[in-house]
């Protein structure tokens, strides 16, 4: 009925924050931040186009494979509005976003030089209640044209590179298939939701990436010169904003690991999504992966029967009490076991039934 969903989705988060990191090499991405001291450099907000114009050349002539501008250019912000456009027109490799537009809010269109290219993806974001992202968008369809996702497209633009592209699955051609690893669509009644919206081509985001695991470089840093080209040498780089007078955050299951709740910004969730998807192509890594509902109602039902198993033999008040906590910690730790190999698996409504 979904009256379990918001403690299972709280189990859910429990699950990624205790995940032992997976030794991999660091991720290709790199992130370009519009700090507050940035800002304050400036003198205005929005960045100036001629601004991010000197900042896109310079990241192509230090030999980033793919960049994605997370920063709206819908409208001109004078001086360097030219620049820009010739900028966008000359690197193939820049993407540019783009804001859908939803239940009667109008969105943000790309830089008009760019519209009906490659180089735009959506930045929308499928928050749930709460307000915390536990998926990634890859595709939306409004019935007249298809959309690529942000991070979709820059993941792409850099797959590309090791000879990588999307195609369908061939025993699902509607499953979108990246390298060798084919992305199941995300379902309404997947894992431990109940109704959800599954609108567009979801995915569950891993966040195998730990907090901060991307290296980074400030804007003034970069206009500056201060920085080692190496580090973006066949790279991707993320341009976005990390300003707390921008507001450009989200919560994430990592957000209750200090107790209060810590946001993530935006450059950052796509900088998770983009790593996660690259592992995908690259490396063939699957997404979690969810059992079906029957499945799910067998090992409910199978942990209530141990439960009532267990109050049948055991008469003793202590030893009763002793295996009601063993049991409920051999779920805990049967569960986070199978999550950490890449199975989401129900852990609030057995242990109930066992109880």
């Amino acid at each position: 009925a979904g009256a379990l969903e918001a403690l299972e989705l709280a189990a859910y988060d429990w699950h990624i924050r205790l995940r032992t990191a997976v030794p991999r090499k660091t991720a290709p991405v790199i992130l370009i931040t519009v700090t507050e001291k940035d800002i304050q450099q400036l003198g205005s907000w929005p960045v100036p186009d001629a601004v991010l114009a000197e900042v896109l050349e310079t990241l192509s002539r230090a030999g980033a494979r793919a960049i994605g501008l997370d920063i709206y250019r819908d409208v001109p912000v004078p001086p360097g509005h030219e620049r820009l456009n010739a900028v966008f027109s000359k690197h193939p490799r820049i993407i540019a976003p783009m804001l859908l537009p939803q239940g009667g809010r109008p969105g943000v269109a790309p830089p008009p030089v760019l519209k009906g290219t490659e180089q735009v993806g959506f930045t929308d974001v499928v928050v749930d209640p709460g307000g915390t992202v536990r998926r990634g968008l890859l595709l939306m369809d409004d019935g007249r044209s298809v959309f690529y996702s942000f991070p979709f497209r820059v993941a792409l633009l850099y797959l590309q590179g090791h000879g990588i592209a999307v195609h369908g699955d061939p025993d699902h051609p509607a499953y979108m298939r990246l390298g060798r690893m084919t992305f199941r669509p995300f379902e309404p009644n997947d894992g431990s939701y109940v109704r959800a919206d599954a609108g567009g081509y979801q995915f569950l985001i891993d966040y195998r990436d730990a907090p901060n695991a991307f290296a980074s470089i400030t804007l003034g840093e970069l206009l500056a010169g201060q920085f080692d080209a190496a580090l973006l040498q066949n790279k991707i780089a993320l341009v976005g904003v990390t300003a707390d007078s921008v507001k450009d955050s989200f919560y994430t299951p990592y957000s209750q690991a200090f107790g209060d709740r810590q946001a993530m910004y935006g450059v950052e969730l796509y900088a998770h999504m983009v790593s996660q998807l690259l592992r995908a192509g690259i490396e063939g890594e699957a997404p979690v992966a969810v059992i079906s509902d029957t499945s799910e109602a067998l090992w409910i039902l199978l942990w209530s029967l141990l439960g009532g198993a267990v109050a049948f033999m055991v008469r003793s008040a202590w030893r009763f009490a002793l295996a009601m906590i063993a049991g409920v910690a051999l779920l805990a730790l049967a569960v986070h076991a199978l999550f950490v190999n890449g199975w989401w698996i129900p852990l609030v409504p057995p242990a109930l039934g066992w109880v």
